[in-house]
């Protein structure tokens, strides 16, 4: 195996750069598809450094001016001026892009054997298995062709625009993005739209996680969510998914203590989720943002994604442990990154400060948004949630909205702000429209 001559292309490799010389202008389409580091053969990666750095300094590529740029050391070094005028004798196919894919294609094939041979020297050492597996599927994932966000003109971004119009125009949606199956949300925030970061907040047993899952659980079919939960395990999500979608309470389902009927409809909602196919759980713990961005990555590439959760930000990992503050706006910051680069909205929850709990009106406010103010401040969305029952039950009074969970939406950067209120059964782990309660 070692004695194989790694995947090379080098004829394709010196067309790229004598169509370079022999047309400037297509090194702007080039360098957002090769690097200096895909060229195999090294006189053409320094060849190709300095043919970059030629065009940002707007001196023309030609053979004299390379010549007088790189002076004659670094020319003699690959080659001398013979070897750059035989790039010039190089026929030309005027489909550089063709080749300079074949250059990529190679380099990546080049990057995989590298790091199988890694992963192969760290089977050899102590080093533990999960850790092997998931460099390799982070190598791997970083060679699949996503496209990558790069700066346009004028006409390409009214294109864009105008085709992103269109296509809203055609399918006959009242939002632009995907819904939450919840109307008043939808026309509150217009649904999750690519590249937000949605922020769920509340004080512990006010719904959160409900809310989470009645999301999960109303994304249309079509569109795929990816859960990422740090407290539960996947059995718990599973059965408190099929309590919200059967009515079916969720003790019962647990103990299995099911009537024939129940039974019949516990059966049914389990195929209706099944055969939705469209959520995606991970429950591992002591997660980062290199594991989300990686999971989230494979999941958009096989299968395609919408939407991103997170149950919730306070356990997920950062680098700056001894500050807090540091590692929640590092999160929150790394969390908006992956919402933009993937294309894919992302909803965290995360737990309020106790500052609410020392209010007469325990309703939360933004100030209440606990560790970072980076939270306020990298989310497009903020909902803050409030149950009146809860502090009810503790106050021993009547609870001024039975069975209502309270929706603020405290911030949104392209919708209204204020509040929503929701029918709430804890017990079936549901949450509807207000209206729900009536019919």
């Amino acid at each position: 195996m070692n004695d194989k001559v790694m995947p090379q292309d080098i004829a394709a490799e010196r067309i790229v750069l004598a169509e370079i010389i022999k047309n400037n202008d297509t090194i702007t389409e080039l360098m957002d598809i090769v690097k200096d580091t895909d060229f195999y053969k090294t006189s053409h990666s320094i060849l190709y450094t300095n043919m970059i750095c030629m065009f940002t300094k707007d001196i023309p590529i030609e053979v004299e001016s390379l010549f007088n740029f790189m002076g004659q050391d670094k020319i003699s070094a690959i080659g001398g001026i013979t070897y750059i005028s035989q790039l010039i004798s190089t026929e030309l196919t005027n489909n550089s892009l063709f080749y300079a894919k074949i250059v990529k294609e190679k380099s990546d094939k080049r990057k995989i054997i590298r790091s199988c041979t890694q992963a192969i020297e760290k089977a050899y050492e102590n080093t533990e298995t999960s850790e092997i597996i998931e460099d390799i599927e982070n190598s791997f994932i970083s060679f699949q062709n996503m496209e990558q966000e790069k700066t346009v003109n004028s006409e390409e971004l009214m294109y864009t625009v105008m085709s992103d119009i269109d296509r809203k125009f055609k399918s006959g949606s009242e939002i632009p993005g995907v819904s939450t199956g919840f109307k008043n949300l939808d026309k509150s925030t217009n649904g999750y739209q690519k590249g937000d970061l949605w922020l769920i907040a509340a004080r512990p047993s006010m719904g959160k996680t409900l809310l989470n899952l009645n999301l999960l659980a109303n994304l249309p079919k079509g569109n795929n969510a990816l859960m990422f939960e740090l407290e539960m395990v996947k059995e718990k999500i599973g059965n408190r998914l099929l309590a919200a979608r059967s009515k079916v309470h969720s003790k019962i389902l647990a103990r299995g203590k099911l009537t024939e009927n129940e039974f019949k409809d516990v059966s049914f909602y389990c195929n209706e989720i099944a055969q939705k196919d469209n959520i995606y759980l991970n429950c591992k713990t002591g997660i980062g943002l290199g594991y989300i961005r990686s999971e989230a990555k494979k999941i958009k590439l096989k299968f395609g994604l919408d939407v991103i959760f997170v149950d919730h930000i306070g356990l997920l990992k950062g680098s700056n442990k001894n500050n807090r503050n540091l590692e929640i706006g590092e999160l929150t910051t790394g969390l908006k990154a992956i919402a933009k680069d993937l294309e894919v909205c992302v909803v965290c929850l995360s737990q309020l400060s106790r500052a609410c709990e020392m209010r007469g009106d325990k309703h939360p406010m933004l100030s209440d948004l606990r560790d970072s103010g980076n939270l306020e401040q990298d989310a497009d969305t903020v909902i803050m949630l409030y149950r009146d029952d809860y502090y009810a039950e503790r106050e021993n009074r009547e609870s001024t909205t039975p069975n209502t969970l309270e929706a603020f939406i405290a911030k949104n950067r392209d919708g209204e702000v204020g509040g929503l209120e929701f029918y709430c059964d804890l017990e079936k782990q549901f949450i509807g429209e207000l209206d729900f309660a009536s019919r």
